[in-house]
């Protein structure tokens, strides 16, 4: 868990499920600029609605300059989030990746179903967050 502390400043990199969540999460957590990241326009359209204040497309300019030019070259933390394979290995460019941040720092989905679900359920019921714009499709699955 990042901890994020209101009226902080949140990029997040890559606008799929994870993301938008995290957007949502950055926003109920009283977050001041939440900053979308992505290589296409129509994932980074779809972050709007999910409460991100700017959008950056990174094969139009360089991420981290454009994050660094909305936040004022705030510092902070990297929080790397995601499942990967068994065998995976993950390699990067720690300059480029924690240009900034003061530390980085993994994440693991580690809440407490039994409280935290249905904690979201009464802000859900007065539109924050947004789960229903996460569903995709509907159907019967066998």
């Amino acid at each position: 868990m990042a901890k994020l502390a209101s009226r902080s400043d949140v990029a997040v990199s890559g606008i799929g499920g994870v993301g938008l969540n995290a957007i949502q999460g950055a926003r109920l957590a009283g977050a001041e600029w939440i900053i979308a990241v992505d290589l296409g326009q129509a994932t980074l359209k779809a972050a709007r609605p999910f409460a991100a204040t700017d959008l950056v497309n990174g094969c139009e300019v360089d991420a981290i300059d454009a994050i660094m030019e909305i936040t004022a070259n705030s510092g902070g933390a990297s929080v790397l989030v995601g499942i990967a394979a068994v065998a995976a290995r993950l390699t990067f460019d720690p300059v480029g990746l924690t240009s900034g941040a003061e530390t980085t720092i993994g994440s693991r989905m580690a809440t407490p179903v039994q409280t935290d679900i249905p904690a979201l359920v009464p802000p859900w019921r007065e539109g924050a967050p947004k789960l229903d714009a996460l569903v995709a499709r509907r159907g019967v699955f066998e």
